[in-house]
């Protein structure tokens, strides 16, 4: 006869979820592994029914809650939480596990949401580049006439798309060039163009 069974939890504390927008996966429970949060000492009166709720009296997720559209049960009994909060917020939800006897028993679950903020891109330290020329450089000639920089990579924590945007005054001798690529810049100084006016 169902009915006086009893259904406990193999594990009382809940089950924390913690996910960071756009950066962690969604979350997803089996309906075997539902079903293994739970302890029922009569074989007989087996479980019949996993629902998902909103507290532990019974009552169905609602669409006044904000995780209403991220948590789901699927025709199989499986969990998905989707990772598509666009918030920091905190959620409690509920399994509801009952037999043929109507005997329930409630498995909590806690959810957190994290949207970062977004960090600036971050470049290495650009050092100062000098360059000294004399009279003798330019009559004489000189061994090396072009001298090329090439900059660090420039990263983003987020691994958002970087761009680069160079600006700044041109020379009178017009002897420098910066041409960027991706999330690096080089720059070029024609070292046999540099005048007195430089």
């Amino acid at each position: 006869m169902c009915g006086l069974e009893v259904l406990s939890l193999v594990d009382p504390a809940s089950v924390d979820i913690s996910l960071v927008l756009n950066e962690d996966s969604d979350f997803i429970v089996s309906a075997a592994d539902l079903m293994a949060y739970f302890s029922n000492d009569s074989p007989s009166c087996p479980i019949t029914e996993i629902r998902l709720t909103s507290d532990t009296s019974g009552a169905a997720v609602s669409n006044s809650q904000g995780y209403n559209n991220a948590v789901s049960l699927n025709g199989g009994g499986d969990l998905t939480v989707l990772n598509n909060i666009d918030s920091n917020q905190t959620y409690t939800f509920y399994i509801e596990a009952s037999t043929g006897g109507d005997v329930k028993a409630y498995k909590t679950f806690s959810l957190e949401t994290i949207k970062r903020v977004n960090l600036a891109p971050t470049i290495a330290s650009i050092p100062d580049i000098q360059i000294t020329m004399t009279g003798d450089d330019q009559l004489l000639g000189l061994s090396e006439p072009i001298l090329t920089y090439n900059s660090p990579t420039a990263t983003d924590a987020e691994s958002d798309p970087i761009t680069l945007t160079i600006s700044g005054g041109a020379s009178p001798c017009n002897c420098i060039s910066v041409a960027s690529s991706g999330a690096t810049f080089s720059v070029q100084v024609d070292k046999t163009e540099i005048t007195i006016a430089d």
